[in-house]
Formats: C-alpha cells, structure tokens, sequence
C-alpha cells in the first residue's frame, strides 16, 4: 500500500496514525509505503530519489494498481497494465486512458482480476 501524507513538523507520528486509521477502518496491509516527495517527478529507477509508487510499479513490475488521484492514475496507466480508480467526486474527468478503470468498491476490483487471470 503507498500513501502519501504531508509531512510537517506539527502533526508527529504520521505514520502511526496512518497505520492505526487503517487497521481500525478494516483495511489491512502487509506494507505501506509512505512516499516523501518526488511525486511530480519523471518515473525513474534510481531508488534514492524515487521511492514513489511510480518507482516500485516500474520496477516490481506491478500489473494492477488501486488509485483515487487522476494524475496518479494517469501516470501510472504508462506502466501498469490497469488502474482501477476509486470513484469519488473529487476525480471526475473524462477521457481518460482506456487502462483506467473507475469502480466503486474493493468487489468490482476483485471482478475485474478474476476476470482478467
């Protein structure tokens, strides 16, 4: 799971409370990578300077990824085989790549890849 959260000098221990949000809201992750930056840059495979999602998809090769931003999923549908974007009234766009997917919910995720193996 990456996760991007705005780091500041006021709000200490992000991470926990990340965590926690997730466990109580029944959402569980073996992983969660907390990106730190470097979002809006090229997709490259130096690790140091890209420890982004778009870094650990290019390398790791990952075929599917869950994303609610459009810019992310943009992004991503260039490496990915398909993006599945959370609906949400904050990322209504049109023309969006055809590897994009809108769904709903984690059960329309899970149709498309059985639908898809």
């Amino acid at each position: 799971m990456f996760t991007w959260r705005a780091w500041n000098k006021e709000i200490k221990d992000i991470e926990k409370i990340t965590k926690d949000w997730l466990k109580n809201n029944q959402l569980p992750s073996k992983r969660v990578i907390f990106e730190k930056g470097n979002v809006d840059l090229p997709i490259g495979t130096n690790k140091n300077v890209y420890k982004t999602r778009f870094y650990y998809a290019k390398t790791r090769k990952i075929k599917y990824f869950v994303e609610d931003e459009p810019a992310k999923a943009i992004k991503l549908s260039q490496i990915c085989r398909y993006v599945f974007l959370v609906d949400h009234i904050y990322n209504q766009l049109n023309n969006l790549p055809y590897n994009i997917i809108r769904v709903k919910n984690w059960s329309e995720i899970y149709d498309y890849l059985k639908e898809f193996e």
